[in-house]
């Protein structure tokens, strides 16, 4: 049976450096905006489980400070045919399969996120990169960039690793 997101915040708390009261509240404000799935009630096969896709979700909304509409940007942004690094066609397709395996997320040097604007770079190799784009909705006010260092991916992958088994 797979883990539930809410029995891995304390690993996830310890890799983003975030403490685990905070992350909980984020995937609740996740849940509510539609952006992670969970199964009414509680014990097993209840709540957010934590697949590779979910903790994809997970990691672009906290990015995006748990604001649904631009974590849902951020989620659905595409390149406009295949990741050359992943073949997902959505970010959030081509960061669950870099979480779910070690060998790609040991090849990305880092992932550049401007939350809003839904731009997303993912650097790998020595000089590669895929963009993906997506709604850029409201341009004013203040912009926001994040990036996720390979350290952070590669911990990731390998509490999947870990949890699947």
């Amino acid at each position: 049976m797979t883990k539930s997101l809410n029995a891995t915040l304390p690993v996830l708390s310890d890799i983003l450096g975030e403490p685990p009261d905070t992350l909980r509240t984020r995937q609740r404000a996740l849940v509510a905006a539609g952006l992670l799935d969970s199964k009414p009630g509680k014990g097993p096969g209840k709540g957010v489980p934590a697949t590779p896709k979910t903790l994809a979700q997970f990691l672009i909304g906290t990015c995006a400070g748990a604001d649904g509409p631009f974590a849902k940007r951020v989620a659905r942004a595409n390149c406009g045919g295949t990741c050359r690094l992943t073949g997902a066609a959505t970010f959030v397709d081509a960061l669950a399969a870099i979480l779910s395996d070690k060998a790609l997320a040991e090849r990305v040097r880092n992932i550049r996120i401007v939350t809003t604007g839904g731009l997303i770079d993912v650097n790998f190799d020595e000089a590669s990169q895929t963009t993906f784009f997506g709604n850029p909705g409201k341009m004013d006010g203040l912009m926001f960039q994040v990036s996720i260092f390979p350290d952070t991916l590669r911990k990731i992958a390998d509490l999947i690793k870990e949890i699947s088994q």
